[in-house]
């Protein structure tokens, strides 16, 4: 009997994304890689065509030559979906990491106490920028100490600038008001309000945003310097408090710039059919966070190759649990890489030799081969089980920062854009381009819409004096909910005005990288 001719519907859309071990080598999708999207994905690719100039006697187009498959397009827009448990990536894991170029994972963690030190030890020689001890050794160059002295009554902090483990002595920075006495007691004070102690400084990055729990309040904070030598972290704003021994940092994962472009393989099915396409390269990435809305990302960009997998069934004769030719009403419904399910077993296609048969792999995937009589459907595999992974995040959540200073904001977006280039020109013996590459610098645009008020006029001097500022734009604000991008050097334009029954700014920031460079923009999710 024929196959029933069903329109494929908008509800039944999946897709499915896997970054590429091999740039243009599908990869195939697990359950986990399944990505929720918003609206209908794009993913498409046309045959190049040229018309045939030889001359026929008649001013009629008779012919059309084809040349080859330029790369094709695709886009796709998702929300931003925290994972709900710190440490644990987002669905579009893949895509961000493609996108960016980087990833990385920390760990849960915990602040350390700070190392006790007392009863300075007095033969002549302290001073007020010098101490003795029995044992020094504790002590290490940048640690920060606090120095309490009973005459006069004060207590100092000062950074130790030598420690010496033979004559058991430590020097530090600035001058104290009074030379140290017997009397003086010198303790560690590096958990404070800005750094905190840890048992390896080495899994934080300068850049990444942390959730650090102080006293009962989870807080958001950002690394901005790591001695791994003194296992200590210093990060920006301020804590509400001083971090304290046992007090939690929850793991994260980071998504960063990297200089070398991934390629992921996208399937989409729609009902009845599965594309997928190969090669795939995020050329641009909009996070977009609106006060109003749930928070969204975009992402954009080109592939090598396109391949589909429709609905049939097996035609006349069936076939036997060993024939490798399989009978179908319309092979032109295959391509070669094609995977169907054949009642329960699981082939794949590696041709269509005829109009009505393809050739096929028996028994892939670990299924069991099996005699299908005419009649039976084929439908396009695709994995099961796949579950949604977090909410989605609202905008409203989070304050939009510069600085540290919380602003408040109608809404703010962020656009990455790579340069990606696919090499078509080349004469490969395909009709597909097999590489690609970033030959442009990567553009990392922000853009903030406010109210005007009265303290606003900043902005315009900021783009004047060509102001770097610390930009961080988040979605969400709770532990395992939360999607926050910073932006750590802002360049600021001209506020640009507008007016409904208020005044609105929109402003627009350009995101540049230190010496370092690829540190322009990270998005954590923590």
């Amino acid at each position: 009997m024929a196959v029933t001719n069903s329109l494929a519907l908008a509800r039944e859309q999946q897709v499915f994304v896997i970054e590429e071990t091999t740039k243009g080598t599908i990869e195939e999708p697990t359950s986990a890689d399944l990505v929720r999207i918003i609206n209908a994905p794009t993913l498409n690719q046309q045959a190049e065509y040229y018309d045939d100039e030889q001359f026929r006697d008649t001013r009629s187009k008779q012919n059309r030559i084809r040349g080859r498959f330029p790369a094709g397009d695709w886009d796709l827009e998702t929300y931003i979906k925290p994972s709900g448990t710190a440490g644990t990536a987002p669905e579009v894991d893949a895509l961000l990491e493609c996108g960016l170029g980087g990833k990385r994972s920390r760990i849960a963690d915990t602040v350390t106490d700070n190392a006790s030190k007392v009863d300075v030890v007095t033969d002549g020689s302290n001073s007020t920028t010098k101490a003795y001890f029995a044992d020094a050794s504790t002590f290490k160059v940048g640690m920060v100490v606090s120095i309490v002295q009973t005459t006069p009554d004060a207590t100092s902090l000062r950074t130790i600038l030598t420690v010496d483990t033979d004559d058991d002595f430590i020097t530090w920075t600035e001058a104290l008001a009074e030379a140290v006495d017997d009397d003086t007691d010198i303790t560690q004070a590096d958990n404070t309000t800005t750094t905190f102690l840890c048992g390896d400084a080495s899994i934080y990055t300068i850049g990444d945003a942390i959730s650090i729990t102080v006293g009962a309040e989870a807080e958001v904070v950002h690394v901005t310097a790591v001695s791994t030598t003194l296992e200590r972290v210093t990060v920006s704003p301020a804590m509400s408090e001083a971090a304290a021994l046992s007090d939690v940092i929850a793991a994260g994962i980071h998504y960063i710039c990297a200089d070398d472009p991934k390629s992921m393989s996208i399937w989409h099915y729609v009902g009845h059919t599965m594309f997928v396409i190969s090669g795939a390269s995020v050329d641009s990435l909009k996070m977009d966070v609106q006060g109003k809305d749930t928070g969204k990302f975009t992402f954009s960009g080109k592939f090598m190759k396109k391949i589909h997998t429709g609905t049939d069934e097996v035609g006349s004769g069936g076939i036997d649990d060993s024939a490798t030719t399989l009978p179908v009403l319309d092979s032109t419904k295959y391509s070669v890489g094609s995977i169907i399910y054949v009642a329960s077993e699981i082939m794949k296609v590696s041709a269509m030799p005829t109009a009505t048969t393809i050739t096929v792999s028996r028994a892939y995937k670990s299924s069991s081969a099996a005699a299908h009589i005419a009649g039976v459907a084929i439908t396009p595999w695709y994995p099961s089980g796949g579950a949604d992974v977090g909410d989605p995040a609202h905008g409203r959540l989070g304050y939009f920062s510069v600085d540290g200073d919380n602003v408040s904001v109608l809404g703010a977006s962020i656009e990455v854009t790579n340069g990606v280039k696919y090499y078509e020109e080349e004469k490969t013996g395909t009709d597909y381009s097999e590489d690609f590459d970033a030959v442009e610098n990567r553009d990392v645009k922000a853009s903030v819409e406010l109210f005007l008020r009265t303290n606003d006029l900043k902005y315009f001097n900021y783009a004047v004096e060509q102001t770097q500022s610390i930009v961080v734009v988040p979605c969400g604000n709770e532990e395992g909910e939360t999607c926050i991008a910073r932006m750590p050097l802002c360049e600021w334009s001209s506020p640009a005005l507008s007016s409904d029954t208020e005044i609105k700014a929109a402003v627009d920031m350009a995101a540049l990288a230190s010496t370092t460079g690829n540190d322009e923009l990270v998005i954590s999710f923590i």
